[in-house]
């Protein structure tokens, strides 16, 4: 099987960051978003992917290659202008070869089991499957509506004659998973902007095709504003997050204390000057250099070669690689990066 992943949006929403930084490469743990899901596919067997790029498009090829640090063989599909869900898979689909393949966006972690979804999606002889999460916030991302037998029903209400069957229906969040077959893409125009949710799948529904709803177990989240992204490295940081393919905080020396989620988390080559202080949790990565009366923690996640002067203070920040931070500074509820320090709102 293989893959192709969703990476050439704008990240508008986490501008100024992403004006440097493509949303992809934005980092959990001091490990790009877009890594998490190369892990996950790898863990279920798909070791072949083709990324769609655009914005920065070239920092992303630059960071993964050709995948072999990941046990991955990827493949790059650049567009001169974004074509959307559908119109980046139509673009591809000589390179997605005859069989099942799945569709899964760059900037979710997720640990949804994906064998489960492909031999659900293959007992059905589906042409589609949705991975949907059961979500008090559906209706706010446009709910998915689907039988007990995961016949869909409605997509957000992009649906205009939806299929007459018998209730009740059940309403989940649509994770940005897919498992298409190669005919979906006969529904899709080529060299277009087409979102396949808003014009593929109302088509296919109407044919009534067989399109399924396959409801994941696990962890699931999305990225897409500063605050969920600061959100999700602190829950990441303290341990609150577990996921069963992968745990990026291996990645560190590993300096415990009392319990997991008070830990220090130290990288290779941490240069360290004298009365630095920590305040676990705490994730520094290689190359950091922290110079003295430095406090760090709770919270303060560190990227790769970090300068952090004289008496600073860092407090459940996300500092993305390279960032320098001046003597006697105090950072409380950032992201920064080299050019940008982006307060985060608790709401």
């Amino acid at each position: 099987m293989r893959a192709m992943l969703l990476a050439a949006g704008l990240g508008t929403r986490l501008k100024p960051l992403s004006e440097r930084t493509p949303k992809p490469l934005l980092p959990v743990a001091n490990v790009p978003l877009i890594e998490y899901n190369l892990r996950l596919l790898k863990e279920h067997g798909i070791t072949e992917a083709v990324i769609n790029l655009h914005h920065l498009g070239g920092a992303i090829e630059d960071h993964l290659g050709n995948g072999s640090d990941y046990g991955m063989a990827i493949t790059y599909s650049t567009e001169e202008e974004i074509l959307g869900t559908g119109g980046g898979v139509k673009c591809v689909e000589q390179r997605l070869g005859p069989g099942t393949f799945v569709v899964i966006n760059a900037d979710i972690i997720c640990d949804a089991d994906l064998t489960a979804a492909i031999r659900a999606h293959r007992e059905r002889r589906a042409l589609a499957t949705m991975v949907v999460l059961e979500d008090p916030r559906a209706e706010e991302f446009g709910a998915v509506e689907f039988d007990e037998r995961g016949n869909i029903i409605q997509i957000a209400g992009k649906i205009d004659n939806p299929p007459a069957l018998p209730g009740p229906f059940a309403k989940a969040l649509f994770t940005g998973i897919h498992i298409l077959e190669p005919r979906v893409l006969e529904y899709i125009p080529p060299d277009i902007f087409v979102c396949i949710n808003n014009y593929a799948y109302p088509k296919m529904i109407a044919n009534r095709e067989a399109v399924f709803a396959w409801p994941m177990e696990g962890y699931w989240c999305d990225l897409g504003t500063p605050q969920r992204l600061l959100e999700v490295n602190q829950e990441m940081l303290s341990r609150k997050i577990g996921l069963g393919h992968y745990d990026p905080l291996t990645e560190a020396e590993f300096r415990p204390r009392k319990e997991e989620g008070e830990a220090i988390f130290l990288g290779r080559d941490a240069d360290l000057g004298d009365a630095v202080v920590f305040e676990p949790p705490v994730l520094i990565g290689p190359g950091c250099k922290i110079r003295d009366r430095a406090v760090l923690g709770p919270g303060a996640i560190l990227g790769a070669g970090c300068q952090i002067g004289v008496g600073a203070r860092i407090t459940r920040s996300v500092l993305l690689p390279g960032t320098k931070v001046p003597e006697d500074a105090e950072l409380e509820g950032v992201i920064a990066d080299r050019e940008d320090t982006l307060a985060v709102s608790a709401d």
